[in-house]
């Protein structure tokens, strides 16, 4: 409260207690009852003195008590703008987010579809292969029938272009093979028992009969419980430099193919029965120098496979013709007569790359469908990394 108004009203209640306390004084004591006036007056100007200060000093508390609370609420309106912003950031980011996986997924979707092609067009020249080979094999119950379905191992994997010899009830037989994921197709076959063996005739992966009577056999799923062991390790160059790449084993005596494209850029896990191995890679030029190969004999091996050449690294950046980054596109590696690989690679988000484990070589870089690309570069490694480059659409 103002202490000009406080005062003003004290002397107005003075004045005013005066002229109606002033008869009575008067009559009680004449002239000796105003000194008693004048000292109740001060009396009470000090007691409204007193709760001037106490009103004064509640309200200094109430405006701290007033000014510490905006300071809260100010600082609660901060942190409500902070959390707006961070959310709206988080919004952006899982927009971004999804977009990508969209565009993951119609790659995934468009690979597949490749992929599918790819392998019906093998299938294709496969069957006609064994249709050429049974010209040249003797067969007395040759017929219009087939067999076709899949050989797998238990843990799913396919029987990779194993020899597939089918006997029949004279003991006669003829050799097919199955393809890239174990599909196979055993054609102009007669009614009758026959025997399936895969491998090898003396000591099969998977043996099973099967009987053709006046029609076609498909959608047979065999499956081999031949005991699965595993063959881990790592890829060394000769630097000692750990790598990646597109490793395969083949059976010596079975001539089976176990392939394998390691997806923590760290290590291998072959999954592999009995037998002898032979190490080899998608890529020509990666030169094993030990070891050459690889015994299971009951029981799991670790192996760390060493090149006697170097690998090397790409580094660059994939843009249009604007200039703008071509984010999250697959890269691929084309070489020779047209081989493919290099499907796990993509662009980030700014179209930035880096691949390792090259070995010397002419190759070009393709942006998008390995088939079709959107943007290609021509490159020659020799020797040492390669940095800085642009794919430009």
């Amino acid at each position: 409260m103002n202490k000009k108004l406080v005062i003003v009203l004290v002397v107005f209640f003075l004045a005013l207690s005066t002229i109606y306390t002033f008869p009575y004084a008067k009559a009680e004591g004449g002239n000796n009852g105003i000194p008693a006036l004048i000292s109740k007056i001060e009396e009470r100007l000090s007691e409204l003195e007193e709760t001037n200060k106490n009103l004064s000093s509640s309200i200094e508390q109430l405006e701290m008590t007033i000014k510490s609370q905006e300071t809260q609420i100010h600082e609660q309106e901060n942190k409500i703008e902070s959390l707006t912003n961070f959310l709206g950031n988080t919004q952006k980011e899982l927009s971004y987010h999804e977009e990508q996986l969209g565009l993951l997924a119609n790659q995934a979707s468009e690979n597949s579809n490749l992929l599918s092609t790819l392998q019906n067009d093998v299938s294709t020249i496969r069957n006609d292969i064994n249709r050429l080979l049974q010209g040249t094999q003797p067969n007395p119950s040759q017929g219009s029938y087939s067999i076709e379905g899949t050989i797998k191992f238990t843990n799913n994997e396919p029987i990779r272009l194993a020899k597939i010899y089918v006997i029949n009830q004279l003991g006669q037989q003829t050799q097919f093979e199955s393809g890239w994921q174990g599909e196979f197709s055993l054609m102009n076959l007669a009614n009758g028992q026959y025997t399936l063996k895969v491998g090898s005739v003396q000591n099969p992966l998977l043996e099973k009969t099967i009987s053709v009577n006046s029609q076609n056999q498909t959608g047979i799923n065999l499956i081999s419980n031949v005991q699965l062991y595993n063959i881990k390790g790592k890829m060394i160059d000769l630097n000692g430099k750990e790598f990646y790449a597109g490793l395969v084993l083949v059976d010596k005596n079975t001539g089976v193919y176990y392939s394998e494209s390691p997806r923590d850029f760290k290590t291998f896990n072959f999954q592999v029965p009995n037998g002898i191995y032979q190490i080899s890679y998608h890529v020509p030029g990666f030169n094993v120098s030990t070891p050459t190969e690889i015994v299971v004999n009951g029981k799991d091996e670790n192996v760390d496979i060493n090149l006697s050449v170097s690998t090397h690294s790409v580094r660059g950046k994939a843009v249009d013709k604007n200039g703008n980054p071509l984010a999250s596109e697959s890269i691929s590696f084309s070489y020779g007569n047209g081989g493919i690989f290099g499907y796990n690679f993509n662009t980030d988000r700014e179209g930035n790359f880096a691949i390792n484990g090259l070995v010397d070589g002419q190759y070009t870089i393709n942006i998008g469908k390995p088939q079709n690309p959107i943007a290609s570069l021509p490159i020659t490694i020799n020797g040492s990394d390669l940095n800085g480059l642009v794919v430009t659409q």
